[in-house]
């Protein structure tokens, strides 16, 4: 992996400059944290991810994929996440925001949006803190306030024995419905095997074990949910469990 290799993203953030927004960046840094498989091989194809990364599923799939096979959309929707609103027990009235131009980030954007909320009049309940899902999900855990996060984020930080006092506020609904889709970039050369294991994401085999991931963690619930289903069942949202 190259590690000062950067890739621009657009100038608006929701139709917004994204000045307007302190933590926004035009570059992506594509450094490797990680090499799944046999490091001694030559890298087969490259994945960017969001919070999946950290729950440890990618590492999962493709170490499966590797022992049984030996940026534009391509096969199909591999998995299901959730986004969940969450606030510390000792709640300050601050919304926290990573301002980052994620999936996250853009959710959060039509959730305002939806509510009716002019962000412009917003600078003194929401503040903009740059960072990875975890670091942000954190902070707002220490400091106290609000954040939208997902299930992913969240279940690893409790898995790790991080979080005070956070808690989720709101979730469920197809408002929260953040999937997580396997896209291809068709301009790689070699991109072969990268589809093939984006077709395979979709496979029932596949599908089954996304279904079970995070079942043997402290919390004991699915992590994720498989492609087809639209909402976490009402027995697997995280406020029936903690």
């Amino acid at each position: 992996m190259d590690t000062t290799r950067t890739q621009s993203i657009p100038d608006l953030v929701h139709g917004m400059a994204k000045n307007e927004y302190p933590g926004v960046s035009n570059l992506i840094h594509t450094r490797a944290s990680a090499t799944y498989g046999d490091p001694s091989h030559p890298l087969a194809f490259r994945l960017g991810n969001g919070g999946a990364g950290h729950t440890g599923i990618l590492r999962l799939l493709c170490e499966y994929f590797v022992v049984i096979d030996g940026w534009i959309k391509a096969a199909m929707k591999a998995i299901a996440d959730y986004g969940c609103s969450s606030d510390s027990k000792h709640n300050n009235g601050i919304f926290q925001t990573r301002g980052d131009g994620s999936a996250t980030f853009y959710k959060e954007l039509a959730l305002w949006d939806l509510a009716g909320v002019d962000l412009s009049s917003a600078n003194l309940w929401r503040v903009t803190k740059p960072g990875t899902p975890y670091e942000a999900l954190l902070h707002a855990d220490h400091t106290g306030a609000y954040i939208i996060t997902d299930r992913a984020t969240y279940l690893t930080a409790k898995r790790d024995n991080v979080l005070v006092g956070t808690v989720p506020f709101v979730e469920g609904g197809p408002e929260l419905l953040n999937p997580c889709s396997a896209l291809v970039n068709i301009k790689a050369p070699h991109n072969a095997l990268a589809r093939d294991f984006a077709s395979w994401l979709g496979t029932q085999e596949v599908q089954q074990m996304v279904a079970k991931y995070g079942q043997r963690w402290s919390v004991a619930t699915p992590i994720f949910s498989p492609a087809e289903q639209q909402d976490m069942i009402r027995a697997e949202r995280l406020r029936a469990k903690l």
